[in-house]
């Protein structure tokens, strides 16, 4: 038998296997579980010398990943080197907030914020200006992105450091203008965002050093032992000092969740370009796992690609970013150099364009060991197409707690028929699909607490329903598998991550409760008391 450094003994032991925790412990040696069971077949490695925790009914979980985070910009989020303005309820608000921020940090060359969406401020809500931001902060350039990451609202001293003029065009989305052709300083999808987002973050290697301790610190102390950057904006065609970084903080021992790194796929089919950045960063915490494009934008701004027009704004469907040739032709060269692509899509003709991609480049041969393509936030689909990623081998990419974020928005988007299928998770496991879960963060939080609660209630922490579809709510192990091992199979880590059993690595979570003996309205008061990751404890509530 082989010793053991560590028994976790617990009457709640979720393996991520079945569908209900079971009475046992978890044996570990160095970073991998080397046997898992009931207590009586464990006993043996607390003789063996075994340092013993004695958990009681303390759930315990494999560690979560989420398969869906901005982690370049999320550690903005949690800094103070931005403004939140989520629960502003209008422009005006907003401004103030940031003038109050600006004051209180004379020391920053430029303000950051985050939070705004028009769909929070009222019916008629127009988009913000850069004149409110020019009469509370003229001198500094300030730089606000909406709560989903998909428009920026900018002042005019931030407008003149882009270097946008009327004259700049995008290919998609809008830099937006008055009517007499003058900026007004708000920037529409990935595109027209892509230089003022390059300019915001302007900050030392070893502030971004310090930001990605603290933050992993925080992603620990949440459960999470593996996340994402869903980076479309970091182009494949070359390194990134945020790369660089991760890379020394894994050679010096100090990095304590894994990234899984999604550059931008681009335009061009060509792989090139990311096969230098996999052939460097291909290791076992920092490691290039798929390449990452958008095709469509989102409902609020009327871009994401809807196949019958919108029930608030008739005259549109909205469109795709790029045509479906550019797509295919890309994917294909991915698929067959062996990277995952995750499709961003919102709307239904999205989602069907994705499918329609993966389902030519599967019969052309990309369907290659270890290549897990996915369609990411599913947010309007039609129902013929839910039966359809189990056979083409598609994650369906999720986030649960987006189902009370967008607010019954989805709903006057596409009415509420066609609202049914958003989000539809219990439709995608029922068709034999892999789910999985993250958060968006910093669009929403990364803990995963509040999406489990979304995910098994389909409601907002008052208990208010979203959306049109309550039966898409899941059970509770269905939840957990979505956020454990489905997001390693949607990262290609299920050989080693996900589950808890003998062989893979000790990605473990102890909650301070079991979640499975609560009402579902009490997840939202629970905990996360210890996270191992690599079989080191990298959190702990001490005297817990």
């Amino acid at each position: 038998m082989v010793k053991a450094d560590m028994l976790l003994k617990s009457n709640n032991i979720f393996d991520g296997v079945g569908d209900k925790p079971f009475a046992g412990a978890i044996a570990i040696a160095g970073n991998k579980i080397v046997d898992i069971g009931d207590a009586e077949k464990m006993k043996a490695y607390a003789a063996g010398g075994a340092r013993v925790y004695e958990l009681g009914d303390k759930l315990v979980t494999p560690g979560f990943v989420d398969a869906h985070m901005h982690y370049f910009s999320g550690i903005f989020m949690t800094s103070k080197y931005m403004c939140p303005v989520f629960d502003c309820k209008s422009e005006t608000e907003c401004a103030d907030r940031l003038e109050g921020f600006a004051k209180e940090h004379p020391e920053f060359e430029q303000i950051l914020g985050i939070g705004w969406q028009i769909s929070w401020w009222g019916e008629g809500a127009a988009l913000p200006t850069r004149h409110s931001l020019d009469a509370r902060i003229p001198d500094r350039p300030v730089f606000v992105f909406s709560a989903d990451g998909h428009c920026m609202w900018l002042n005019t001293k931030a407008l003149k450091k882009t270097g946008t003029t009327p004259e700049t065009t995008v290919r998609f989305g809008e830099i937006c203008k008055d009517e007499n052709n003058e900026l007004t300083g708000t920037f529409l999808d990935m595109e027209a965002i892509a230089v003022p987002s390059s300019m915001a973050f302007s900050i030392s290697a070893d502030e971004m050093k310090a930001l990605f301790l603290e933050f992993n610190d925080k992603l620990s102390a949440a459960g999470i032992t593996s996340t994402t950057d869903m980076a479309v904006g970091v182009t494949s065609d070359g390194d990134t000092l945020g790369y660089q970084i991760l890379k020394e903080l894994e050679d010096e021992k100090k990095l304590v969740v894994r990234l899984n790194l999604y550059p931008g796929l681009g335009t061009e089919p060509d792989t090139a370009p990311a096969d230098g950045l996999r052939e460097k960063y291909n290791s076992d915490k920092v490691r290039i796992a798929g390449l990452k494009q958008f095709v469509d934008g989102v409902t609020y701004t009327f871009t994401a690609a809807l196949l019958e027009p919108y029930a608030n704004n008739p005259s549109t469907k909205g469109k795709t970013f790029f045509p479906y040739e550019t797509y295919r032709d890309c994917v294909l060269r991915a698929n067959e150099n062996g990277y995952g692509v995750r499709l961003h899509c919102i709307g239904d003709a999205a989602v069907k364009l994705a499918l329609d991609v993966y389902e030519e480049s599967r019969k052309a041969g990309g369907d290659r060991p270890g290549v897990r393509n996915g369609v990411e936030h599913i947010e309007a689909l039609r129902p013929e197409d839910i039966p359809r990623f189990a056979p083409l081998g598609v994650v369906a990419s999720m986030q649960p707690l987006h189902v009370t974020f967008n607010d019954n928005e989805k709903v006057l988007a596409v009415g509420p028929e066609r609202a049914k299928y958003q989000w539809p998770f219990k439709s995608m496991l029922r068709a034999g699909a892999t789910l999985a879960f993250g958060t968006d963060f910093p669009v929403v939080t990364f803990d995963p607490i509040p999406s489990l609660h979304a995910a098994v209630t389909r409601t907002n922490a008052e208990g208010k329903q979203m959306g049109s579809n309550p039966d898409e709510k899941l059970s509770l192990a269905e939840a957990i598998k979505a956020y454990t091992a489905g997001g390693a199979y949607a990262v290609g880590r299920d050989a080693s991550l996900g589950t808890l059993k003998a062989g893979k690595l000790a990605d473990v979570v102890v909650f301070d409760r079991n979640l499975f003996g609560i009402d579902p309205r009490e997840i939202l008061d629970a905990k996360v008391e210890m996270t191992l990751m690599d079989g080191e404890i990298v959190y702990e509530v001490k005297n817990a």
